[in-house]
C-alpha cells in the first residue's frame, strides 16, 4: 500500500461536485489532460519499462515535453487501498481510500451535475466530454475512491511533516515516506482528538515526572514535594509529626495546607509506592478529619475554625474500589500518581527545594 497526495483544484466545479457529492453515491478523484482520454497512456504508465511507454505515447499527441505529464504518470500508479491525501480549500484536507485503479472520464458519460461551488451551473455529458454550458471541461481521468475523512481541519490533524506536504504545488506526489503522518491523522479522526501541543507534551512529561518522583523521593521526601506544591499554590503548609500528640485510631495526616484567607485546611493522607493503594489510606485521613471536628479529642494542631477537606495522594497507578467507595462515602479526595505528577507541571517546579 502506497500513501499519495493529489489535489482537485484543476477545473474545480467539476473536479470537487465528483468528490464531495459523486454520482449515484460513487466519489471520485479527477485529473485533467482530456486530450489523452481516448488513448491507453494509462496502461503505458503502468508498465514497468524505464517510462518509455508513457514518453512514447505522450509524444504522440503533444510535442513538447511538459513536466506536468508525470502528474498523469502518478495518477496511473493509484492501486486499489492506496491511501490519498486530498488538500482542500479554507484549510481543509481528506484522506481516502482508492476503490479502482484510474480509468478515463468516458465511464461517467451520460451523467449531468451542478458545480458544486455555483450551483446554477448544468455540468452536462456532450460530444464525448463534460461541458458547463458551452465551455468544455478538462478533466480526462478519474479514480473511484471512498471517502474515510472529509474536511479535516490542517491545524488540528497534520502534524508539521503531513502540514509542509500540503503546501507542495504540484498535482500530487508520492508521500509514503511520511505514511505514519497520515496514519496519526486517521488515529486521532477516529478517536476524535485532535492533535494538541499541549496535551501531546504534558503526557510525556507527566510520565517522566512520576518515574522521578518514584525512583528519587524517598516517602519523607514525597511528603515534602506535596508540602512545597500546596505552598505554590498559596498555602502555608507543614509536614506532620509522625508521633503527633493526641491521634487515636489509626487516624493520620502526612502533611497540612492552611489556606489563611479563606479558613480552609486541606488534610492529606501520603503513599508513596505502586501499585494500588487500598481503602487504608482513606480510613486513616477520614479518621483524622472525624478527631479534628471533635471536641472531645485534642490533636496537636492549631486548626480551629477552619474547614477540613481530606485528600489522599498517593503514587499508585490506582485506587482499589474499596478506596473508592470509601472516598466517595466519605467525600475525600483521591489523587493517582499520574494525576499529582501533572498537578505539579502546571503549577511549575520553580523554586520546588526538597531539601
Amino acid at each position: 500500500m502506497k500513501y499519495y497526495l493529489h489535489r482537485i483544484s484543476h477545473e474545480y466545479e467539476l473536479s470537487y461536485a465528483l468528490f464531495k457529492n459523486g454520482i449515484n453515491s460513487e466519489k471520485y478523484l479527477s485529473l485533467g489532460w482530456s486530450i489523452f482520454r481516448n488513448t491507453d497512456i494509462l496502461e503505458c504508465a503502468r508498465k514497468k519499462d524505464n517510462y518509455s511507454s508513457f514518453e512514447n505515447c505522450f509524444a504522440s499527441k503533444r510535442e513538447d515535453k511538459a513536466r506536468s505529464r508525470w502528474n498523469m504518470w502518478y495518477f496511473a500508479q493509484f492501486k486499489k487501498d492506496d491511501i490519498v491525501v486530498v488538500p482542500l480549500f479554507d484549510g481543509k484536507f481528506a484522506i481516502c481510500k482508492v476503490l479502482e485503479p484510474a480509468q478515463s472520464v468516458n465511464i461517467l458519460k451520460e451523467n449531468t451535475l451542478k458545480g458544486y461551488f455555483d450551483k446554477e451551473k448544468n455540468i452536462k455529458w456532450h460530444n464525448d466530454a463534460f461541458y458547463c454550458d458551452d465551455e468544455k471541461i478538462d478533466i480526462g481521468f478519474v479514480v473511484k475512491v471512498d471517502v474515510l475523512f472529509d474536511d479535516l481541519s490542517r491545524k488540528e490533524y497534520a502534524d508539521s511533516a503531513l502540514t509542509s506536504r500540503l503546501k507542495i504545488r504540484q498535482t500530487n506526489a508520492d508521500i509514503t515516506d511520511i505514511s505514519n503522518s497520515v496514519k496519526q491523522a486517521i488515529e486521532s479522526k477516529k478517536k476524535d482528538k485532535p492533535l494538541n501541543f499541549y496535551n501531546d507534551a504534558i503526557e510525556k512529561l507527566i510520565t517522566e515526572m512520576l518515574n522521578q518522583i518514584v525512583d528519587k523521593l524517598s516517602p519523607d521526601k514525597f511528603e515534602i514535594l506535596i508540602k512545597k506544591y500546596t505552598e505554590k499554590l498559596g498555602a502555608n503548609a507543614t509536614v506532620l509529626s509522625k508521633n503527633q500528640h493526641g491521634k487515636k485510631d489509626y487516624a493520620d495526616a502526612d502533611v497540612v495546607a492552611f489556606f489563611d484567607n479563606i479558613k480552609v485546611a486541606i488534610l492529606i493522607q501520603a503513599k508513596h509506592h505502586n501499585g494500588e493503594t487500598n481503602g487504608w489510606a482513606v480510613e486513616q485521613i477520614d479518621n483524622y478529619k472525624k478527631q479534628l471536628e471533635d471536641p472531645n479529642y485534642e490533636l496537636d494542631l492549631d486548626a480551629d475554625n477552619y474547614t477540613y477537606i481530606p485528600w489522599v495522594i498517593s503514587t499508585c497507578e490506582d485506587f482499589s474500589d474499596e478506596a473508592k467507595n470509601k472516598a466517595k462515602d466519605c467525600k475525600i479526595r483521591l489523587i493517582n500518581g499520574k494525576e499529582f505528577a501533572k498537578m505539579i507541571l502546571e503549577q511549575g517546579l520553580q523554586n520546588i527545594d526538597l531539601e
